[in-house]
């Protein structure tokens, strides 16, 4: 049985949701597979850090985040970041790979790719590794010329691999992986009545929720408002607190963490949400159109204009204006049908099986000569 070791992270739902897809169809197809918190393994200090200090950053000062993401996106200061990390990581990571001893490897998070790269360019490993990148845009991050496929959501993006010199044979838009219950769905909510607006802010939620919901409970037509507020208790529990009213008189239905989003988005007019990479990307196989009140700089940022670059979706600076916008989207439907069409028309031709035959492609190249060295 061939064995998948599959590295990922919980700073931000997407790359551990990535992983468990994958992991989901590559047992369906045989293989024995492991996924492991990288930072985890390289330092339980090292992860609770890194996840509190991005917590911290994204959720009360994005600014200073949007420096460091843009900041670290050339050749000077990324090759200093990634001396740092390899020096702290390198053995720790070697070691479990010693380990697990896997056939090949796949990363869900742009920080491993660095990592892997070195192992693999010092001859230390000779194991066929995947990158799949969770956004739409490239990062420095995600650059190293021993990585030998990347996993991208659009062909948009072929044009960044080649400016960094990254040949187009090792990328592969195949789409970014997502759950089979976002796939293959029509969206249901044309007739029905009221209007119903899905809010979210990711799996934190976000303090921008608070002002865009307030724009939202003013509107005055027939509309139902669903909040996901993800593992924000606090918010939760003030939106419960603020809206009782109008969750009564049944306006607004909160929810905590709610697993079955397919089912929500399938029941939509309209997704209000910051744009991560994945969370779109369901959005974008349902047909489901886009609101940004809010982003995080950096990749959210290049995913936004992504999203609007294409036709499917609208940035909105004033959270204020959000209801606003839901009354004029209510008298023009045309638009959200014209955004739809164009999800239809841009999606790639997803299917999974294309990311697992690769897998067993790069696995048969490596058969003769995969293994590892000591470090």
């Amino acid at each position: 049985m061939k064995k998948v070791l599959i590295y990922s992270t919980t700073t931000g739902g997407g790359h551990l949701q990535c992983a468990k897809v994958l992991e989901k169809r590559l047992v369906k197809q045989g293989y024995k597979v492991v996924i492991v918190d990288f930072l985890k393994e390289i330092n339980l200090a090292l992860d609770k850090f890194v996840v509190n200090f991005n917590y911290l950053i994204t959720g009360k000062m994005p600014i200073i985040y949007g420096h460091l993401y843009y900041g670290f996106d050339n050749e000077i200061n990324h090759k200093r970041f990634l001396n740092l990390l390899i020096k702290v990581s390198r053995k720790s990571i070697y070691n479990n790979i010693v380990l697990e001893n896997p056939d090949l490897i796949i990363g869900t998070h742009s920080f491993l790719n660095g990592i892997i790269g070195y192992l693999k360019e010092s001859n230390l490993i000779h194991i066929p590794y995947i990158s799949i990148i969770t956004d739409y845009k490239l990062h420095e991050n995600h650059i190293h010329e021993y990585i030998d496929a990347f996993i991208t959501g659009s062909k948009d993006l072929n044009h960044e691999f080649l400016e960094r010199n990254i040949p187009l044979d090792r990328v592969y838009p195949y789409g970014i992986p997502i759950r089979e219950e976002f796939l293959n769905k029509e969206n249901n909510t044309v007739k029905n009545i009221p209007f119903q607006i899905l809010l979210m802010g990711g799996s934190s939620g976000l303090r921008g929720m608070k002002k865009t919901l307030k724009s939202l409970s003013k509107v005055n037509k027939n509309i139902h408002i669903r909040v996901v507020c993800g593992n924000n208790i606090k918010l939760k529990e003030y939106f419960e607190k603020e809206y009782k009213g109008l969750i009564t008189e049944g306006k607004i239905t909160v929810f905590g963490y709610f697993n079955d989003m397919a089912t929500l988005m399938n029941n939509s007019h309209v997704l209000i949400t910051k744009p991560g990479g994945v969370s779109i990307t369901e959005a974008i196989y349902m047909n489901l159109p886009i609101i940004v009140p809010y982003f995080i700089p950096g990749q959210e940022k290049e995913n936004l204009k992504y999203l609007i670059d294409n036709g499917m979706g609208i940035y909105i600076k004033d959270q204020r204006d959000v209801g606003s916008l839901i009354e004029d989207l209510m008298d023009n439907l045309y638009v959200l049908e014209t955004m739809k069409t164009n999800m239809e028309n841009i999606k790639t031709d997803y299917n999974i099986m294309d990311i697992i035959n690769l897998c067993e492609d790069l696995i048969q190249q490596y058969s003769s000569g995969g293994g590892l060295n000591v470090l």
